[in-house]
């Protein structure tokens, strides 16, 4: 809200706000700040805040988008679990796997799930603040098909291929019922990595991302169908199209839960901006949730305010 006129009215794809949002007390952000400027909080004290200001409106956990902001997001993690544990909040924490925010030098995003999924569980897997589902530690998604398509690589090249035979064949699986049939063993041996079951929430967000020769009308639903009998929970992270409601439905009467996903905009001022009319969309979400019905959402939060 501070920005200068020719940054306000600027294009969106060029990001002139650079030089002028390190003067600003506010950065690129065009929104009220949470708190005022000159407010300072510990770092505990700002956790403590957070979670009672969540609570306070109904939600039960957070799940952090692993890692954005890398190990400062862990250091916070950290210290809102011993918040929650401290004061035995009813409230738990988990991550969201990004492959865009994880290191994945090392085992690419196959390798980079299981590292963090390890490091929480012997961090915090005795909390009783860690949130769990079933029983078992609770992982939501975020175009959960990457560590998919890393396995059907490994498969291609198991059988021989090389190459462009390996692009080809994976493009193929990737929009085929008999790929879509790999995503169960292909979490499943990230659990036996892991060394414990899993409840996942696999989002479907990107699913066909970068597919050769385009899918059929109606493919995401079916490939949904056979996800939901292989993973407890499916969603999204956005808006899936006209099949969105669809989507549910089949999810749902596979036997896995639905996840609603739940945002009130996008807000990213170098990239791109969705803004909905009042909270006409937030309003839908929610009716959506409860008409399908949702039994675990992910309320998306993490750029209300500005992405970058």
């Amino acid at each position: 809200m501070d920005a200068p006129k020719n940054v306000r009215d600027g294009k969106p794809l060029v990001r002139e706000l650079a030089a002028w949002a390190k003067t600003s007390p506010g950065g690129t952000y065009r929104n009220f700040d949470l708190s005022p400027y000159d407010t300072r909080l510990s770092l505990e004290e700002a956790a403590d805040l957070e979670i009672r200001r969540a609570m306070r409106i109904g939600l039960d956990g957070f799940t952090f988008d692993a890692w954005a902001g890398r190990d400062q997001a862990k250091v916070l993690f950290n210290t809102m679990m011993k918040v929650c544990e401290d004061k035995d909040y009813p409230f738990a924490l988990t991550i969201t796997l990004d492959a865009s925010c994880l290191n994945n030098d090392d085992g690419g995003v196959r390798g980079s799930y299981v590292r963090e999924i390890k490091w929480l569980l012997d961090t915090h897997g005795n909390s009783p603040k860690l949130a769990r589902r079933g029983g078992k530690p609770l992982i939501m998604g975020y175009q959960s098909a990457w560590p998919w398509v890393q396995y059907l690589h490994d498969h291609c090249y198991a059988k021989g291929l090389k190459g462009e035979e390996v692009k080809t064949e994976v493009n193929r699986l990737r929009k085929s019922e008999e790929g879509w049939r790999l995503i169960g063993p292909a979490y499943r041996d990230l659990e036996k990595q892991i060394g414990q079951p899993i409840y996942w929430e696999f989002c479907l967000s990107a699913f066909f991302h970068n597919i050769r020769g385009g899918v059929p009308a109606g493919s995401l639903t079916e490939a949904a169908s056979i996800i939901a009998r292989e993973l407890p929970a499916v969603g999204s992270f956005s808006y899936l199209g006209k099949e969105h409601s669809d989507l549910a439905k089949a999810v749902i009467e596979a036997g896995a839960e639905w996840s609603q996903p739940m945002w009130l905009q996008y807000e990213n001022y170098g990239y791109y901006q969705s803004a909905s009319p009042g909270t006409d969309w937030i309003r839908g979400n929610w009716d959506a949730a409860r008409e399908q019905p949702s039994t675990l959402m992910q309320y998306i939060t993490w750029n209300d305010y500005h992405e970058n």
